[in-house]
């Protein structure tokens, strides 16, 4: 298991069913409880899929997704979603 820290508090986040944050199992996650911060894992893995996120952070990213999303679909970016 890789150890995971907390941008927030620094503790180690533990390894855990997303079944713990959202009521149904789709993998699994890093949770600090502490600052209720958390990702998910790539499939299969124990691997983060970025850093944890707490509300504000999940909040602002929900936000951008909803504006690039909708762009990336349509092509606009042409199989450069991470350039953009």
């Amino acid at each position: 298991m890789k150890d995971v820290i907390c941008n927030y508090c620094g503790r180690k986040a533990e390894l855990v069913d997303s079944k713990v944050i959202y009521g149904t199992s789709y993998g699994m996650m890093y949770l600090c409880r502490r600052c209720n911060a958390y990702v998910g894992c790539h499939k299969g893995t124990d691997r983060p899929l970025g850093r944890l996120a707490d509300a504000e952070l999940r909040y602002w990213k929900k936000a951008a997704h909803a504006v690039f999303d909708p762009l990336w679909r349509q092509g606009r970016f042409r199989g450069q979603r991470k350039a953009a």
